[in-house]
């Protein structure tokens, strides 16, 4: 996976979950996912990062499993620093 791919995964679980957090709308929140999705094609969840990983390890013999690590630390760290920019906002 290259870089810029973990930076993408980093600024969009920011995204989503700084939306999330700041509207607790559900109708805000699928289409922070649907942007995201469609905009940079991550997921910006851990726990679909773990079920891709899983049905294209099982599917697709090139799927790449050292990356689902590294990108699990990255959303878990995007997500930190969107709570951290809520409470500074708030």
């Amino acid at each position: 996976m290259k870089p810029y791919h973990y930076l993408a995964e980093f600024i969009s679980t920011i995204f989503v979950t700084f939306i999330t957090i700041y509207t607790f709308n559900p109708v805000a929140i699928g289409a922070a996912n649907a942007l995201v999705y469609l905009l940079a094609k991550t997921t910006a969840n851990p726990a679909i990062t773990m079920a891709e990983a899983y049905y294209k390890r099982k599917y697709d013999a090139t799927f790449e499993m050292q990356s689902v690590i590294p990108v699990i630390v990255v959303q878990c760290g995007g997500a930190l620093v969107a709570v951290e920019l809520y409470k500074r906002m708030h």
